[in-house]
């Protein structure tokens, strides 16, 4: 799915573009609140302002430790309301009271609950497909489950209590994205399903995540690598999941592929993998193979970020000019290889060829090979803009492309 965007012309006038995103259900009038120079803010209006639900807090995640702390917040002001935290992967919502977490719902579909109880061994997949046409309307997945004689009640609580958890941990692990706080009128309706998980216990582990997500960064640094079992590697003494994993580590699968195959999540395959490479189980392999998707994406971005320098160029500027010295630059140094010799009147770049070229190279890293060369070509388009450029507008347009950079992520 595509990005919505917003412009604001110089006239003050809004324009939208992009893939269109459905605010509410019923069309509405807003209020524009004053917000920082990055951001403004819509008010819904409403006959009643109580009936509408108060934002808190809202703003970016820059950090795994952003979620953390915004808990933290929530916590002490025993604040009452759902937390949403937008990431690449979908979004997450937590319900909180009291200082307890009492729902969580999710978009990220490892997390679901019918995936959730394939893991667990309570249902089979095939059943998932099979059982989906019985579903009522208005019927829950696990209510049918229960009413088909697959799960007992009180076997769904509980694996409804672990679901709710295993979203909260995958929140806190979300290190870049967008979340905002809202308290709900009183009005809201309560949640189908509720529970009661002390919060403090629950960011303890996550903590715990975060320290542990980190030790194992430092000997996987990304999810591209293919794990292979080495020969006459003994099993006795795994325990299920690393027993399940290393029968697909054969070499052909990257850690992405297998926490999407296993659906153990991305933390808990990590998590597995160090511990067979402590182990000596397993080597890692760099997979020459190129996720085009993930290619495609990245470009998109850089030629976003690119654009808007070559805005700027062309008021202060010249854009044929400007295009020349990148093109030069890339003719003369290494990157030309994978992202060719010269590019668009608007320093733009081919998403197509820029793929083509990496996958003819065959280099151990396709996916970081990209990045960097995209950053430095960014960074020589942004030195040659602000040659020409007022102090201010060098300013403003360099914390702009930087922060925008900084999204630009393997």
């Amino acid at each position: 799915m595509g990005e919505a965007r917003v412009s604001v012309g110089k006239d003050g006038r809004l324009t939208a573009s992009g893939e269109p995103t459905r605010l509410l259900r019923e069309p509405a009038s807003y209020r524009v609140a004053e917000g920082p120079n990055d951001a403004f803010v819509l008010l819904r209006e409403v006959a009643e302002p109580s009936a509408r639900g108060r934002v808190l807090m809202m703003g970016e995640l820059v950090t795994r430790m952003t979620v953390v702390e915004i808990m933290n917040i929530v916590t002490s002001a025993q604040w009452g309301g759902e937390l949403h935290v937008m990431s690449p992967e979908g979004k997450r919502e937590l319900t909180m009271a009291q200082g307890a977490l009492k729902h969580a719902r999710t978009e990220v579909e490892r997390e679901r609950i019918g995936e959730l109880l394939v893991q667990a061994g309570l249902i089979e997949r095939r059943s998932l497909s099979k059982l989906l046409p019985e579903q009522l309307a208005d019927e829950r997945f696990g209510q049918l489950l229960v009413r088909v004689g697959l799960l007992a009640e009180d076997v769904l609580f509980k694996q409804l209590q672990l679901q709710t958890e295993a979203i909260f941990y995958a929140a806190m692990l979300v290190e870049s994205g967008m979340y905002w706080f809202v308290a709900p009128p009183e009005s809201a309706a309560a949640p189908a399903t509720t529970v009661h998980l002390p919060v403090q216990g629950l960011l303890m582990e996550g903590v715990q995540r975060i320290d542990e997500m980190a030790l194992f960064r430092e000997r996987i640094p990304h999810n591209r690598f293919y794990p292979a079992e080495k020969p006459g590697t003994r099993r006795e003494g795994l325990d299920a999941a690393s027993t399940k994993l290393l029968e697909l580590c054969d070499g052909s699968r990257s850690i992405d592929e297998l926490q999407r195959e296993t659906a153990l999540g991305e933390f808990t395959t990590l998590k597995v993998v160090y511990g067979l490479l402590r182990g000596g189980q397993l080597t890692l392999r760099r997979g020459p193979t190129l996720d085009t998707s993930a290619a495609r994406r990245m470009v998109r971005q850089f030629n976003e970020v690119v654009r808007d320098i070559f805005v700027v160029i062309a008021t202060y500027g010249s854009m044929e000019r400007t295009s020349h010295a990148l093109s030069a630059w890339l003719a003369s140094g290494p990157h030309g290889k994978a992202l060719g010799e010269q590019v668009d009147i608007d320093g733009t770049l081919d998403a197509p060829q820029v793929i083509a070229r990496l996958q003819s190279l065959g280099s151990d890293d396709p996916l970081q090979e990209l990045h960097r060369a995209l950053q430095e070509l960014a960074a020589y388009a942004l030195f040659l803009a602000s040659n020409g450029l007022p102090a201010q507008e060098q300013r403003l347009l360099a914390r702009d492309v930087n922060h925008r950079l900084n999204q630009l992520r393997l």
